[in-house]
């Protein structure tokens, strides 16, 4: 559940964000997008009511494994790429797609969420906002050239960078381990070298503490791509990591086709994909649709506050936010 006050949207003027997400997420209904089933409000706040994903982000279970290979990489990245392409096919910028909003269903298939920063723009048209995390935001935005469906293609990049590689990892204050020694050290050090494993912060290809200089890295330095990937893996990963965003893979007619049509993609029967009919091998261990052990007790041991609100003067921002989704029993054809 999600819950937002009325005073705060209105104060930070993000009236127009909130009713994209709710519109957007009313029209969206795909295998590998979190569905809406509820939206109503009170007189302070808002809520919107989403299926509970339990399975826990799909980083959490990357940050626990170390690495995804390039096969369990593959299926991850097909599945994000089937929900991007579906948004894109209806109009549909997400704009902040990060670790944070790919999460895993019981099954082991991805859900994309957080439509919060989405956008509906014409094929022909371009946002100038700046928004989204600056990780995972492509050059044009941060140069505010104005940005369409492409910055997506961009995000999605940096998402399967960190699945297969995050070259360089962080333990503690700041020593670096490369990948293939971290694995060498799990392999010799035993017990030691699995807790170096899941001790270790995975980070982006491009990173600094400095915002600025963070955002001067991402639009002109090159991403070092590590040798031990496969060359379709390094070619993908430079297609879609093209700061030049007509170059980029995806921004073509053929949108999301192109990316799926791309030799790294050549294991996925894509029909089946869709249809859910190819299982992923790892499933999280959820035990019961109440279990949250998949998420981090910093979230799950949160007290559970409804702080009061005061009633905005102006309530017209709001009209019409209620929502139900149908009932597929009750309107198919008997």
């Amino acid at each position: 559940m999600k819950v937002m006050r009325k005073d705060t949207i209105i104060k930070k003027n993000h009236v127009d964000y909130m009713k994209a997400e709710r519109d957007i997420l009313t029209k969206v209904v795909h295998p590998f997008i979190v569905q809406l089933q509820y939206s109503f409000q009170t007189q302070s706040k808002l809520y919107l009511i989403l299926d509970f994903i339990n399975g826990g982000h799909l980083f959490y279970h990357l940050y626990r494994q170390g690495l995804f290979s390039e096969d369990q990489a593959r299926v991850y990245t097909a599945e994000i790429v089937s929900a991007v392409s579906h948004l894109h096919q209806n109009g549909i910028v997400h704009r902040d797609l990060k670790p944070e909003n790919i999460l895993m269903d019981t099954d082991g298939h991805v859900m994309l969420t957080d439509f919060g920063l989405a956008k509906e723009i014409d094929e022909s048209s371009r946002s100038n906002s700046m928004c989204g995390t600056t990780e995972y935001m492509a050059p044009e935005i941060l140069l505010s050239k104005g940005h369409n469906k492409d910055a997506d293609w961009w995000s999605v990049g940096i998402l399967l960078y960190e699945m297969l590689t995050g070259q360089v990892l962080t333990i503690g204050d700041s020593v670096e381990i490369e990948v293939m020694n971290l694995w060498g050290a799990v392999l010799t050090l035993g017990s030691v070298g699995w807790y170096l494993l899941a001790n270790v912060q995975r980070l982006p290809p491009f990173t600094h503490e400095n915002r600025q200089k963070l955002q001067q890295r991402i639009i002109k330095e090159k991403v070092k791509l590590p040798p031990f990937l496969s060359s379709e893996a390094h070619s993908l990963l430079k297609g879609l990591l093209q700061k030049e965003p007509s170059r980029r893979l995806g921004s073509g007619l053929g949108g999301g086709d192109e990316i799926k049509c791309h030799k790294w993609f050549k294991p996925i029967n894509w029909k089946k994909l869709e249809a859910r009919e190819l299982q992923p091998k790892f499933k999280p261990d959820v035990n019961g649709k109440d279990c949250t052990a998949n998420f981090d007790k910093c979230w799950t041991t949160m007290p559970l506050d409804d702080s009061p609100a005061p009633t905005p003067t102006s309530g017209e921002h709001f009209q019409g936010y209620t929502y139900v989704a149908p009932n597929p029993w009750l309107s198919a054809e008997p």
